[in-house]
């Protein structure tokens, strides 16, 4: 039953497997049952042996017939006869103590054979083991069949598949809603593709389609479309209806994909690829796909590398206050060594890598650091002066006032100079926790600017809801403020919200002396561009300090 289990599971007939599996572990209570039977009788057949009579024993009398090396055995009277020889052995319990010792040591042998046989098939069947909400092969048994199949002429297709805002449907519908949706969308899945081919739940509500012997794009593209448009069909659930959604990414064994794991991460980046694009689509892994992930591998690679080895460093770029009792500030920017060429990169070029990969949280704790250290420096000089540092979603936790006002401490900064900066795309998304911990931030006098405001279309309800000192209006607005009415209209509505709700406005990418000029007369605050000053290493940006400051007091001097 073992071999034909083996076999069972080789030919991928996985019910026939189950059942000599079951069969064996029938046999296996069977075996055990005889076992100890046979411990059991070993004590009276002794006890008959040595003679020993009584209550507790065999009487004397008594004759027992036991099989010893295919010969019977008569023990009677404490004596044992071996019938048809006719010898009798005067010492029968030591032959019979040897025999019985021969036979626990041959059951302990096989138990220990048979214990390591059920493990072997226990492990089996976990790893042939069906999803039992689905009914659908697992990860495992998927990835063993491809396996198998990678080596052949003509391995195949793998289709990956994510149902797209499925979490939406277990919090307001309920598990038991979503747990229905799955299984219909397994069987959805099964009425559109072939027989032959293998469907895994791949875990939470992802699936995965093996498509053996379709080498043709076009063809699993096909396929993908026609398992995307059975997937979107209505699904009611009591009262309510429910049309699913599926991203799906589509992958072709080829030279480049040479393993399993190398084809599955192929189908999963194009996967992701949907999902950026807008859900709801069929992307395929082509040549196009294939140097962005390995763009993204070796720009973790750096990202590790920078982090271990100082492979960053801080440029900083001045925001000019419109007002002249307001201290000049700046923004830290991150810059990263470039491996190949030596030169830097800006954050644009492995931001998203960054968050991707979880590496953003250090990286920012890092920055953090490094900009409070220049910070430290420059305030001993009695230059006053404002700092912004850009801060991450993940970054965000209840730890992290904790951790900024320590590196305050460290530093040798007060607390009024730093301002955290948060892109109003992450602010809108922020968590109860997360607000909380901005709250709690600004509470020890650090201020909050919100950047890149208007590309994320907040509401004044937003806004209300957020601890924010600074607003910092987009750089796509402020390019046309002085030939696009709407524009005009945008920042000239942003600085009255903001004398509303006593923020102050900075105007990013100022770069002509037009729009300089505008954004003053509209009441900015200040104002940061290319046209104020380029980003400069920390050593040029203490110079720009102490020359505004002695330029200050020496006009002061004079008046």
């Amino acid at each position: 039953h073992e071999l034909l289990a083996e076999l069972a599971r080789r030919d991928h007939r996985l019910d026939e497997a189950f059942r000599h599996l079951q069969t064996t572990r029938c046999l296996e209570d069977e075996f055990r049952a005889r076992a100890g039977a046979l411990a059991e009788d070993r004590v009276p057949l002794l006890a008959a042996v040595d003679g020993r009579g009584g209550a507790d024993g065999v009487d004397e009398a008594d004759r027992l017939v036991v099989v010893l090396e295919d010969r019977e055995v008569v023990i009677e009277g404490g004596r044992a006869v071996i019938e048809g020889g006719g010898a009798v052995l005067d010492d029968g319990q030591v032959v019979l103590e040897r025999r019985v010792e021969s036979l626990e040591s041959n059951l302990d042998e096989r138990t220990r054979e048979l214990e390591q046989a059920l493990i072997d098939l226990r492990d089996l069947a976990d790893r042939s083991q069906l999803d039992p909400l689905t009914g659908l092969a697992s990860r495992q048994h998927l990835t063993d069949v491809l396996n198998e199949l990678i080596g052949a002429p003509s391995p195949g297709a793998v289709i990956a598949i994510d149902l797209d805002r499925f979490g939406r449907i277990n919090e307001t519908l309920g598990h038991e809603a979503g747990d229905t949706v799955l299984a219909e969308v397994a069987q959805r899945l099964r009425r559109s593709v072939r027989p032959r081919d293998t469907l895994a739940r791949w875990g939470g509500d992802e699936f995965m389609v093996l498509l053996p012997g379709l080498r043709d794009l076009a063809a699993a593209t096909a396929a993908a479309e026609v398992v995307r448009t059975a997937i979107t069909a209505t699904l009611r659930i009591g009262d309510d209806e429910i049309v699913p959604s599926a991203s799906i990414g589509v992958a072709v064994a080829g030279d480049s994909m040479a393993d399993p794991a190398a084809l599955l991460r192929a189908a999963d980046t194009a996967l992701e690829r949907a999902k950026a694009l807008g859900k709801g689509r069929v992307e395929v892994f082509g040549d196009e796909l294939a140097d962005d992930a390995r763009r993204r591998f070796d720009t973790e690679a750096a990202l590790r590398h920078a982090l271990d080895h100082g492979g960053f460093e801080l440029h900083f770029q001045p925001v000019h206050p419109n007002r002249p009792d307001e201290p000049l500030a700046a923004e830290a920017l991150l810059r990263m060594s470039d491996p190949r060429t030596g030169g830097l990169l800006s954050p644009g070029s492995f931001l998203d890598v960054a968050e991707e990969t979880g590496l953003a949280r250090p990286i920012g704790d890092w920055v953090l650091d490094a900009a409070c250290a220049a910070a430290g420096t420059w305030a001993r000089t009695g230059v006053p002066f404002h700092l912004a540092v850009n801060v991450s979603a993940s970054q965000l936790d209840p730890a992290f006032p904790d951790l900024v006002a320590a590196t305050l401490a460290r530093h040798g900064v007060e607390a009024s100079i730093l301002v955290i900066e948060l892109t109003e795309h992450s602010l809108l998304e922020a968590d109860d926790a997360q607000v909380a911990a901005l709250v709690d931030l600004r509470s020890t006098g650090v201020r909050i600017a919100l950047d890149d405001f208007g590309t994320a279309y907040s509401s004044l309800s937003h806004l209300r809801r957020f601890p924010v000192d600074i607003v910092k209006i987009d750089q796509s607005f402020v390019a046309g403020i002085c030939r696009n009415e709407r524009d005009h209209a945008i920042v000239r509505a942003v600085v009255d919200l903001a004398q509303t709700f006593h923020f102050q406005v900075i105007a990013e990418g100022v770069e002509t002396t037009e729009q300089l000029d505008q954004q003053r007369r509209l009441g900015c605050d200040g104002a940061q561009g290319f046209l104020i000053g380029r980003p400069k290493p920390a050593a040029a940006f203490a110079e720009l300090l102490s020359t505004r400051f002695m330029f200050e007091a020496l006009s002061a001097r004079s008046a």
